[in-house]
Order: C-alpha cells, then sequence, then structure tokens
C-alpha cells in the first residue's frame, strides 16, 4: 500500500466519521429546534422568531457535505447502467473514466466555481438577511457549500487517480 492508497483510506475515514457526524449533528439541532418551536407556538404561543430561515442555512452544510461520503459509497446515487453493462473490458474502463471525469469537471468544478464566486461576492457586499429581525451575514453559510465541493472534488479525484494508476475499474458498490 502506497502513500496515496494510504491518503485514500484515511480521507475515506474522515469523511464516513467526521462529516456524518457534523452532518448527523446539525440534522439532530435542526430536529430539536423545530421541535421546541412547535412547542413554543402552540404552548406558550411564542414560536422562535427566524427558525425556519437558519434550518434553511443549515441544509446547506447537511447536503454538500454528504457530497463526498455519497460518492465514495456509490449505492446512495440513483444510476442508470444500461451502457455500462454491456460493455465490456477497455471499453467498460474507458466509459468509467469519461462519467468520472464529466462529473469532476461539470459538476464539481463548476459547483466549486458558482459557490466560491457566490461565497466571495457575500463576503464583499457585506450580504445579509434581514428578514428574521436581526440582520446576518450570509456568506459564512455560502462557505459550507465550498468545503463540501472541495471535499467532493477531493474524493472524485482519488477516484480517477486510483483508476489511472490501477487501470482498473472501481466497483461500482461500496461497502
Amino acid at each position: 500500500m502506497d502513500r496515496l492508497d494510504r491518503f485514500d483510506l484515511a480521507y475515506a475515514k474522515f469523511c464516513e466519521r467526521v462529516v456524518t457526524y457534523a452532518v448527523g449533528g446539525l440534522m439532530l439541532l435542526a430536529v430539536l429546534a423545530v421541535t421546541t418551536n412547535v412547542l413554543g407556538r402552540y404552548l406558550f404561543r411564542q414560536p422562535i422568531m427566524g427558525l425556519y430561515h437558519y434550518i434553511g442555512f443549515m441544509l446547506v452544510p447537511m447536503t454538500f457535505w454528504s457530497f463526498a461520503f455519497g460518492w465514495y459509497k456509490r449505492g446512495t446515487f440513483v444510476t442508470v447502467n444500461i451502457l455500462p453493462t454491456r460493455l465490456k473490458g477497455k471499453a467498460q474502463w474507458v466509459n468509467q473514466f469519461l462519467i468520472f471525469l464529466l462529473v469532476a469537471i461539470l459538476f464539481g468544478g463548476a459547483m466549486l466555481w458558482g459557490s466560491a464566486a457566490a461565497t466571495w461576492i457575500a463576503y464583499t457586499t457585506d450580504q445579509v438577511t434581514g428578514s428574521i429581525g436581526f440582520l446576518s451575514p450570509t456568506w459564512p453559510w455560502k462557505l459550507t457549500m465550498v468545503i463540501g465541493m472541495v471535499m467532493f472534488d477531493i474524493r472524485i479525484s482519488l477516484d480517477i487517480i486510483q483508476m489511472v494508476r490501477k487501470r482498473e475499474i472501481i466497483p461500482f458498490f461500496r461497502a
């Protein structure tokens, strides 16, 4: 096992342990906040102002931080395997390589570029949201999207490098 394989394994463990616990913690926080809001609204006639706004912000890291781990696990995405199952040998490898490359460029690259640009614009223009009674900056939440896309780009780049180095197809379902 060389250094790249060890880094690949360490990164997979990082995504599995740290990122999934962070996303799970955010999800738990969102559920507890909504439950508190419902109880406050119906029992005390006092809802938590701006809660749904922050729940919407919390959905950004929950979604984008999950991409890297979802790509690693593979079985979490809906796929259509009509062409890959009919191809054999080198044609199947080329097909998978081109798909990985397209996903890396079109999804990973474009989303990273767009989210980084949106974060920079929000930061430099002091973009805030004021619909919840007080001003709240939007750039920290947009930055979580950039972090998630960087994690995804690292994951898919490792897969592409491993494909080229080993000249083998990466199994679609990982345990």
